[in-house]
């Protein structure tokens, strides 16, 4: 039942006060434990100590020093025409004295990537180029670059653990 001067009210500003009230003591009790636990964790995250890092899984940060080697890994050709991937070394590219594979996490082993390594040498901070390989193609392989270009395949390549 509802205090006589809120029944005879008939201004919008007391209406909306008679919404705001309180139904019964046992829901005014959950409301009060509810701003009890609202207190509670805000008390937690209060009292918790600030830090300054982060993590994700697969990456750490590295800083590098001038002159230090970057390595560069390569995943595989893709492309957004065909949905048909292909190993990087499936063309006739430059390739490393010995060939590694550098699966880092579950998450790639899962997704069927298959990191390499790269014979790309760079260092941090230098500028010099200088030209990898040289490579004879022969009418077939020349043939299949040129299909893998008109496909729209792209190379799919890994520096300190973010693509480039």
């Amino acid at each position: 039942r509802l205090p006589s001067w809120q029944a005879q009210s008939n201004t919008p500003a007391l209406r909306s006060l008679s919404a705001l009230r309180v139904a019964s003591p046992l829901s005014a009790s959950r409301a009060f434990s509810g701003e009890m636990n609202a207190a509670r964790w805000l008390s937690l995250l209060l009292a918790a100590p600030p830090t300054l890092g982060f993590y994700l899984p697969g990456v750490a940060p590295h800083e590098y020093l001038d002159g230090e080697a970057v390595e560069i890994k390569v995943n595989q050709l893709s492309s957004p025409r065909t949905h048909l991937p292909f190993d990087y070394y499936a063309l006739p590219h430059c390739r490393p004295e010995t060939l590694e594979s550098k699966a880092e996490n579950l998450g790639e082993v899962l997704h069927g990537s298959k990191i390499q390594n790269s014979p790309f040498a760079l260092q941090m901070g230098k500028t010099a180029f200088r030209v990898l390989c040289r490579v004879e193609l022969t009418a077939h392989d020349a043939a299949v670059f040129g299909a893998r270009i008109a496909q729209d395949y792209r190379v799919q390549m890994i520096m300190d653990n973010l693509p480039a």
